[in-house]
């Protein structure tokens, strides 16, 4: 069998799965492009075909190079999707941003997709949801916000994040070993007010600097000043004089006065984002 192939006992997961989608007449999935979303779209489009639509929610808080890479595989894949904006930044709850701003997030978000999903006629909502997100702790649950307005196909098919990821490779799937990338509230510490002035400068920010080619950058706001985290291969990247002057002044541009880089190099690792 070919490195990273499924093997059978995989292969009848994701039978079981569309087995669990041919159920539904007809299913809006909520898609963000990332891994486990689109897996789920591509499964459920080869089942259902016309009967099912996918719902990118466009939020403050996505990054730009997210929404984009998300709408071209939708176009690339022949998906049926809309876009559709969100209103967590309307939230004073979500915007106080306290250590449960995913929660007043996340609750929106879900209480809009089922409100879509009913006005337009779909008969259940999708999400990418995979076994290990009921046992993580980090991630808000779903059940408890919306009850059975939402389903959960990948879990009741037993999947796993990294099978998804085994599977989504078996079907061509370009962003299959996809690394995590937060929303961008993450930037912010928690108990700093948020507003959409602020997001909007971080993700200017993030956007100038990867167009110089430091595709995992992540900017945290301090005031005037931005505190700027890469992995440590493009880390070494500033040991070229003019690559370091070009960083900075592409958080100028941004409205940023001072700059700095995080010693402390994260390290991209192949897991779930928020809301995936």
């Amino acid at each position: 069998m070919e490195e990273g192939s499924p093997g059978n006992e995989l292969l009848a997961k994701e039978h079981r799965l569309k087995e669990i989608l041919v159920k539904y007449h007809s299913l809006m999935v909520a898609y963000s492009g990332g891994v486990d979303s689109s897996y789920l779209a591509d499964v459920a489009n080869e089942v259902l075909g016309e009967g099912v639509h996918m719902v990118l929610l466009d939020s403050p808080n996505l990054p730009q190079k997210d929404r984009d890479a998300a709408l071209q595989l939708a176009q690339d894949r022949n998906w049926s999707v809309s876009v559709v904006p969100t209103s967590e930044f309307e939230t004073e709850a979500f915007l106080n941003n306290d250590l449960q701003r995913c929660l007043y997030c996340k609750r929106e978000k879900y209480r809009m997709l089922v409100l879509h999903a009913r006005e337009n006629g779909y008969g259940a909502v999708a999400c990418g949801e995979h076994v290990e997100d009921r046992t993580d702790k980090l991630r808000v649950p779903l059940n408890p916000l919306t009850g059975n307005d939402m389903v959960a196909p990948l879990v009741v098919a037993g999947l796993t994040k990294e099978e998804v990821r085994v599977l989504a490779r078996h079907r061509g799937l370009p962003n299959w070993s996809k690394p995590s990338n937060p929303c961008l509230v993450s930037r912010f510490a928690a108990g700093e007010r948020l507003t959409r002035a602020a997001i909007e400068k971080v993700r200017d920010a993030e956007g100038r600097i990867r167009a110089l080619g430091f595709e995992s950058v992540r900017v945290h706001p301090y005031g005037s000043l931005c505190l700027i985290e890469l992995t440590a291969a493009e880390f070494r990247m500033l040991l070229d004089e003019e690559r370091r002057s070009e960083l900075v002044k592409a958080a100028r541009a941004a409205g940023y006065r001072q700059v700095t880089v995080d010693l402390d190099a994260f390290s991209v690792v192949c897991s779930e984002v928020l809301y995936a």
